[in-house]
């Protein structure tokens, strides 16, 4: 299965979630960049606005598209032990420290840039349900579902339209709910199952976010 792009995605996700849409406390909530593009498609089914939650991977030294941590808003990072072992290092490790520093940077930078360093909408004894447009490692995912659980969340949905069969089970035990468009039997990357899976800009997540500002203010 092949999705044309996010928008499609996003589509196909939101008939999945259709039963929340006269549900009052929903939070929308999603990873950017690709995850929001996905999560606006939603948006406009459960006429609901949504909001960013940034998440920033650590990645491999010698292989950027692979986690082996990942880090929230409130800069705690997690680690995964064996994903450290599978690509030989240490979380200590120079390389490593390196890639930690890049991406606090750049979870400041988005925060600045995208939510002018304002606070998330409250959570405590909401239904928030996290988007992104695919799961490979899980580990973004895991940190984003144990961030909103410390903010005292009563219902934890994930939605994503493709995840590997692996991250997803280790994913679905830490929240209530786990929708999942496409689970391939032998999993790739997550562009392999979109035709179109261009990069999304800073200008279009921020366009997004202003239409929806538009939305929570009806």
């Amino acid at each position: 299965m092949k999705f044309i792009n996010r928008q499609d995605a996003g589509k196909k996700l939101a008939q999945r979630l259709k039963q929340l849409k006269n549900k009052k406390d929903v939070v929308l909530l999603a990873l950017p960049r690709g995850g929001l593009v996905i999560a606006h498609e939603i948006s406009k089914t459960l006429k609901k606005p949504v909001d960013i939650l940034i998440i920033r991977k650590i990645s491999a030294p010698h292989d950027e598209e692979w986690a082996i941590g990942a880090m929230a808003e409130d800069f705690k990072i997690l680690f995964k032990k064996e994903l450290l072992k599978h690509h030989g290092v240490k979380k200590t490790d120079k390389e490593v420290k390196k890639i930690i520093k890049k991406e606090i940077e750049e979870l400041k930078r988005r925060l600045k840039v995208y939510r002018h360093d304002k606070v998330l909408p409250e959570l405590k004894n909401k239904t928030v349900v996290i988007i992104d447009d695919g799961v490979a490692t899980g580990m973004t995912l895991e940190a984003a579902v144990r961030f909103v659980d410390s903010k005292g969340a009563k219902q934890i949905i994930v939605a994503i339209p493709v995840a590997d069969k692996k991250a997803i089970l280790h994913i679905a035990p830490l929240c209530d709910n786990t929708i999942c468009v496409f689970i391939p039997k032998k999993f790739g990357m997550v562009d392999d199952y979109y035709k179109n899976f261009k990069q999304v800009s800073d200008k279009k997540v921020i366009a997004i976010l202003h239409q929806n500002y538009k939305i929570s203010q009806k």
